[in-house]
């Protein structure tokens, strides 16, 4: 799952729920640079594989019904996902965070 996109200075801008940001070509879609969030940095060994993607085991069902959505919830927040749209002013990327933090990115 992606954010919604910013597009400055031929780049474009996503965030991920892999607590990532992404910058790539908006022209070719080369990869320029990413942004880890410190909670993704934190986590990792829990919920994400060295890759950054989600480990699907950390995800199985551990109780049930509502239990389970809560759990499985804020294992997600823990990643520190980012769900909000990147916004760029004046040369520096700003995004919200689900580890409860704005990133200013230069």
């Amino acid at each position: 799952m992606f954010s919604s996109a910013a597009l400055a200075g031929g780049l474009a801008y996503f965030g991920s729920h892999n607590g990532k940001v992404y910058a790539v070509d908006a022209a070719t879609g080369a990869p320029a640079w990413t942004f880890q969030t410190e909670a993704s940095q934190k986590n990792a060994s829990s919920v994400l594989d060295a890759d950054g993607s989600l480990r699907q085991e950390a995800f199985a069902p551990v109780f049930g019904d509502f239990e389970d959505m809560y759990l499985d919830f804020q294992r997600f927040v823990s990643v520190g996902g980012i769900l909000s749209s990147p916004a760029v002013d004046h040369g520096v990327l700003y995004v919200g965070s689900l580890d409860g933090k704005l990133y200013a990115l230069k």
